[in-house]
């Protein structure tokens, strides 16, 4: 295993142990609080700039975004998605929930049409995302990484 692979394979590992206390906390504490809504949406904006900076490595080693989504969500929590978003038109390119490949995420967000903003919330398969968005290069095109969490069901998103 060359250093390169063994260097993307640890921010892997720190990526998902960090995400893995975020999902645990957030479901420990989350409980009809709009207070515990923010603190969630805040420990998201903390994981999506350590995804994005672990990303960034697996971009510039030449790994293409479904690669770099399946090698970070093989050991993430069921409940963490992450998702590459084309920066200009809002696709997402890849999805760790496979769902919403190809799909608007601008749209679902009611994202400001020139982009998502880096916090918010948006609604797939009968659920409530919270969601944290980090800009990143993918290839030559701007983009942006997303990570989300569902909240407790009882939760009231304000």
């Amino acid at each position: 295993m060359s250093l390169r692979s063994r260097l993307l394979l640890s921010y892997v590992l720190v990526v998902l142990a960090f995400l893995t206390v975020i999902v645990l906390g957030a479901t420990i504490l989350l409980r009809d609080n709009p207070v515990q809504t923010q603190v969630l949406t805040r420990e998201l904006a903390g994981a999506a700039r350590l995804v994005a900076r672990s990303s960034r490595l697996a971009v510039q080693a030449g790994a293409s975004p479904e690669q770099i989504i399946r090698r970070l969500s093989n050991a993430a929590p069921g409940d963490i998605r992450l998702m590459f978003v084309d920066g200009a038109s809002g696709t997402v390119l890849a999805d760790s929930g496979g769902a919403l490949s190809g799909v608007n995420l601008y749209e679902l967000s009611g994202g400001r049409p020139a982009g998502l903003t880096l916090e918010g919330e948006f609604e797939s398969g009968g659920k409530r995302w919270l969601y944290a968005a980090q800009p990143v290069e993918i290839g030559r095109r701007s983009g942006t990484l997303v990570v989300a969490a569902a909240p407790a069901p009882s939760t009231k998103l304000c």
